[in-house]
């Protein structure tokens, strides 16, 4: 047996779920307001990222630093501390958004 073939998407799961509940969680701590607000930075900051990395050449992991630190920064300028969980979270919610939305245009 392949162990990769079991543990990839494990572990695909194991993020999503975490990702899930650290927004289920996050929601409970902050406005309503500020929850949606910083669920609009994380989509800018990835949709960002992605137009720098079409144009430079930016990988994966470098746009997701990118739009890690935007989201971060972001967020303690409105007196928001996240915690990395609650940004990672944010982001893969985005990005999911994003994925999705291309889906519906290309299929």
């Amino acid at each position: 047996m392949d162990w990769v073939n079991v543990l990839v998407p494990v572990g695909i799961a194991v993020v999503g779920y975490a990702g899930y509940f650290g927004r289920v969680w996050l929601k409970s701590h902050v406005t309503p307001k500020q929850f949606a607000t910083i669920a609009g930075l994380a989509r800018t900051a990835v949709e960002a990222a992605e137009q720098l990395g079409k144009g430079t050449g930016l990988k994966g992991a470098d746009k997701y630093d990118m739009a890690t630190d935007v989201v971060t920064t972001s967020s303690a300028r409105m007196g928001v501390k996240l915690k990395p969980e609650e940004v990672n979270a944010f982001i893969h919610q985005a990005v999911k958004e994003m994925n999705d939305y291309s889906k519906q245009l290309t299929g």
